[in-house]
């Protein structure tokens, strides 16, 4: 978090017309932020692309899903963050005591007319079955298929998996994050 979010903000909303509606929605949420819990524009510090905070919420984000305590906001305590995501999960449609993700066995090849690693492409349990990816889909679920030093990966994603891409789009990142979060549930419990 070295940039000042106004200048990664106003570059970004100015010099990239592929992404401006975006990046001018995002300067105008964080001069709403700053004005509305009177902070200084040149003291908070984010990412590159204007993500603030632990969580690296955008400011849209933070007006929207923050958990603010007595009308204040320190935009660096992870306590709040940690309810921010959550929250941010909550108001996207988690499922409590769904499936995330579940292994599989890879297909030899992926199957034509299947799609791997894309939110948009949810298959039924039957689908899934006729295209011999899985024959033990517990609900609709996309097909990930992951390369890694240990080799090919597959997975059946589900609902709450697309949940956490809402927050990040890259599926390498959600099962980053299913993962910690399944290490940190069996070293301390269910969180």
């Amino acid at each position: 978090m070295k940039y000042r979010a106004i200048d990664a903000l106003t570059h970004l909303a100015f010099n990239y017309p592929e992404r401006q509606p975006f990046f001018i929605a995002q300067l105008t949420a964080f001069l709403e932020l700053t004005r509305q819990y009177h902070l200084n524009i040149n003291d908070i510090y984010g990412s590159y692309a204007g993500a603030i905070g632990p969580a690296q919420f955008m400011p849209d984000s933070i007006l929207r899903y923050a958990i603010i305590n007595n009308s204040t906001i320190n935009l660096n305590d992870p306590a709040n963050w940690l309810e921010s995501i959550a929250n941010f999960f909550s108001k996207k449609g988690w499922k409590e005591n769904h499936p995330i993700v579940t292994p599989i066995a890879c297909p030899k090849n992926t199957p034509r007319g299947i799609v791997p690693n894309s939110v948009k492409h949810f298959y039924t349990p039957e689908e899934l079955k006729e295209a011999q990816i899985s024959d033990h889909a517990e609900e609709n679920a996309m097909f990930l298929e992951f390369n890694s030093h240990t080799g090919r990966q597959c997975w059946l994603a589900y609902h709450n998996f697309s949940v956490i891409m809402r927050y990040n789009t890259s599926p390498l990142y959600a099962m980053a994050v299913v993962q910690l979060s399944e290490k940190l549930s069996s070293s301390f419990g269910k969180i």
